[in-house]
């Protein structure tokens, strides 16, 4: 028969035991959070953790721990994801400022502009004139 001690002898070093079979390595996972939250973003659709961890097939909670081992959080990918994006998007000529806004999944054109001088340091419109090429 088998006591409480020896289940925690059975623990790796660390305390922490392995993620379950059929996981993805951390990076791997990382990678598939970053395209779900592309496509939700991409989509013109608001990003929440709830939807991609449902893409994902794993819980909120999981997807937060598995973001930890990777070394990041949900914000901090969906971060980065939208600061690409709202690169591209401000290159096009043909996307008005509210139209980027959307795109990004801001509620309004004053929430972008709030991102991008904490993010980038300027606003929407001084960035779009600093990487459009100049004609």
């Amino acid at each position: 028969m088998r006591n409480a001690s020896d289940h925690i002898s059975e623990q790796p070093p660390g305390g922490r035991s392995p993620p379950p079979r059929g996981f993805p390595p951390a990076p791997a996972f990382r990678s598939a959070c970053e395209d779900a939250i592309r496509d939700q973003v991409a989509d013109g659709r608001a990003c929440s953790r709830e939807d991609v961890a449902r893409r994902l097939c794993v819980n909120e909670r999981t997807l937060n721990r598995r973001l930890a081992a990777a070394g990041t959080s949900f914000e901090q990918i969906r971060d980065a994801v939208r600061a690409s994006l709202a690169m591209r998007y401000l290159a096009s000529p043909d996307l008005s400022l509210a139209q980027v806004s959307d795109r990004l999944g801001f509620s309004e054109p004053s929430a972008l502009s709030r991102w991008c001088r904490r993010r980038f340091g300027r606003p929407p419109g001084r960035l779009r004139q600093e990487i459009r090429p100049r004609a």
